[in-house]
């Protein structure tokens, strides 16, 4: 077959952006999105009736558009190129994973993607929130584990965030093959200088720190901006059937090149999304941006360099959501349908940002 891709779906050739009867090529049309489908088994060979042999692309939607890993993992960088192959060599070892990396960079998403490459990956992906685990937390989900034969992945998010005791008996759980197969754990912080300064334990960060992968910060990769712009566009046509983006105007995608992403790839899917959808055409323009890139003041600048503001985030990702309620007549089963969740998942969002329905009982 030589690797290359003679058949795709329609789902996949949605994606990918081509035309009734266009030829798919060789994975190199798209490196990026042949990557993340080889990596979630989404190619498959099959022999037809007739014994003919072809490779297909086996890919939902909902799947596609949920993962952020397609989105996040994009990019032409050295780092972002180094940072796909340190996974893939990663996926080949069931050794303790830890991801660090600022807020909004995809940590979580790079351990998503270094579970679903793994020769010997279960289904399961538990995360867990560290500031929220007790040791009587943690010994119920071992144990739990150990009695159902649970063997997928156990991530650790802010695993900083431990308290002494229970990074000790974390330590004691690595050392006696209590997480089978994979732990891994993200830190957003200078764990190293944690440990030197005795807030973090000693043995533990060594266990965790088998395979270090590090995100670097968008600011300091600009030219990822674009492939990543490009990545969230594509998700987002995947997602509707009413609308399709092409392409962002040269002189906004300057400006978005120049912004620096305090909120890392987070604050980039979240721009791109809200003029996605503002947009009406085949074109994302200057004028579908938030004001605060196109007009940025002299302290929006100043915080290019400056630890995210959460509350900022959760600001444009309201204001998205609000944007798209309204676009639906705050029809939530429709809303969940174009957003590719559940309606559980919408209205937990809903609850998370305080937003209202004036709509309960009628959606």
């Amino acid at each position: 077959m030589n690797g290359c891709v003679e058949y795709a779906n329609v789902a996949a050739r949605s994606s990918l952006g081509l035309a009734p009867g266009e030829r798919v090529g060789l994975p190199d049309s798209d490196p990026l999105t042949w990557l993340s489908w080889v990596a979630h088994r989404r190619i498959r060979t099959v022999v037809d009736r007739d014994g003919t042999q072809r490779t297909i692309i086996v890919a939902s939607v909902d799947r596609i558009v949920d993962e952020r890993s397609n989105v996040r993992l994009a990019g032409t960088s050295v780092q972002a190129t180094q940072l796909r192959e340190a996974i893939a060599a990663a996926g080949i070892t069931t050794e303790p994973v830890l991801v660090s990396g600022e807020t909004g960079t995809g940590k979580e998403s790079v351990a998503r993607a270094v579970h679903e490459s793994a020769r010997l990956s279960a289904p399961s992906f538990e995360t867990v929130a560290s500031k929220s685990l007790s040791v009587a937390a943690l010994n119920r989900r071992l144990e739990v584990r150990s009695s159902t034969g649970s063997i997928g992945t156990f991530f650790l998010d802010d695993v900083d965030a431990l308290t002494r005791a229970v990074q000790r008996r974390l330590a004691q759980a690595i050392a006696q093959d209590e997480v089978r197969p994979r732990l891994m754990a993200s830190t957003r912080v200078d764990i190293e200088a944690s440990v030197e300064s005795g807030v973090f334990d000693r043995e533990l960060f060594f266990r965790l720190n088998a395979i270090p992968l590090h995100v670097s910060p968008l600011r300091e990769r600009p030219g990822d901006v674009a492939p990543l712009a490009e990545a969230v566009i594509r998700s987002c046509n995947a997602r509707s059937a009413k609308r399709r983006v092409e392409t962002i105007a040269p002189d906004a995608l300057d400006v978005m090149a120049t912004h620096g992403f305090p909120g890392n790839a987070r604050e980039l899917e979240s721009i791109v999304e809200r003029a996605w959808h503002a947009c009406r055409g085949k074109r994302i323009r200057l004028d579908h941006l938030p004001e605060a890139l196109t007009r940025p003041s002299r302290r929006t600048r100043k915080s290019v360099t400056e630890r995210v503001d959460e509350d900022a985030l959760e600001g444009l990702e309201r204001e998205f959501l609000l944007r798209v309620l309204a676009d639906n007549d705050w029809r939530l089963g429709t809303v969940a349908l174009e957003l590719s969740v559940s309606r559980t998942t919408l209205w937990r969002r809903l609850r998370r940002l305080r937003i209202p329905n004036p709509r309960r009982g009628r959606a």
